[in-house]
């Protein structure tokens, strides 16, 4: 069950991480569908969009093949259920005015 709420499969009502990915949706989207999926770039045949996701993963799992020898941040193990171990990075600066969007966010 922890897998499909994980993956919004199925949600909690009253949660807020664990909510109805549904109600995170403008209230007019319905009507205005083809306007948002527009300015997101984005297509609405799903065999497309899945396979654009797949050939982005594929060219990213090629980088990271490439660049993997050379990355002192990545490590590979020979046992173990995580294969793959990667050191943390420093959390990036916040970008100028997030301050203010997150407190405009909040007070709605």
């Amino acid at each position: 069950m922890r897998e499909r709420i994980r993956a919004k499969e199925i949600w909690i009502e009253g949660a807020d991480r664990h909510r109805n990915p549904d109600n995170d949706l403008p209230e007019d989207f319905p009507e205005k569908r083809d306007v948002y999926y527009s300015a997101l770039s984005l297509t609405q045949d799903a065999k497309a969009f899945t396979q654009s996701i797949r050939a982005q993963h594929e060219q990213e799992l090629l980088q990271l093949n490439a660049t993997l020898p050379n990355n002192d941040k990545v490590r590979l193990r020979w046992s173990g259920d995580n294969r793959i171990s990667i050191t943390p990075f420093k959390p990036a600066p916040e970008p100028k005015g997030l301050i203010g969007l997150k407190s405009e966010v909040n007070r709605r």
